[in-house]
């Protein structure tokens, strides 16, 4: 007998798991993961990337233990305190401010002003958004 989510497409699967993932965020406190979750838009992923969301659809239909949400952010706590120090002044000064990444100012004209506040504030990451867009464009 064929279950219901066998018969799912793969765009189905991911996006029942994504809500999955939100609830279990939100049941763990972690809204801002719940709403990275709920923001992000996925590109056409490679038959690598199939492969691996795949593995972890199954994985998780088998019952394997969902990481922690900030199991990663701990390591890079230990890891490189520096870099995450950065990642709290951005969240802590520019709310959203990872969203502007993928979105194009010409597209966005509001986030020109994060931008450049960016370039004031934090320039290396400006300068790592602006590359970002650069390869968007390029594309």
């Amino acid at each position: 007998m064929v279950s219901q989510e066998q018969e799912q497409t793969f765009e189905q699967r991911v996006e029942a798991q994504r809500k999955r993932d939100i609830e279990r965020a939100l049941a763990q406190g972690e809204t801002e993961l719940a709403e990275f979750l709920e923001t992000v838009e996925y590109d056409d992923p490679t038959p690598d990337e199939v492969e691996a969301i795949e593995r972890y659809l199954e994985d998780v239909a088998k019952g394997v233990k969902w990481e922690e949400p900030n199991t990663l952010l701990d390591e890079w706590r230990k890891e490189e305190p520096e870099f995450v120090a950065m990642l709290d002044r951005l969240d802590e000064r520019f709310p959203g401010w990872w969203e502007i990444q993928y979105r194009l100012p010409e597209d966005h004209p509001k986030d020109l002003e994060t931008l450049r506040l960016l370039d004031e504030h934090e320039p290396a990451v400006a300068a790592f958004v602006r590359e970002i867009h650069d390869e968007l464009r390029s594309i």
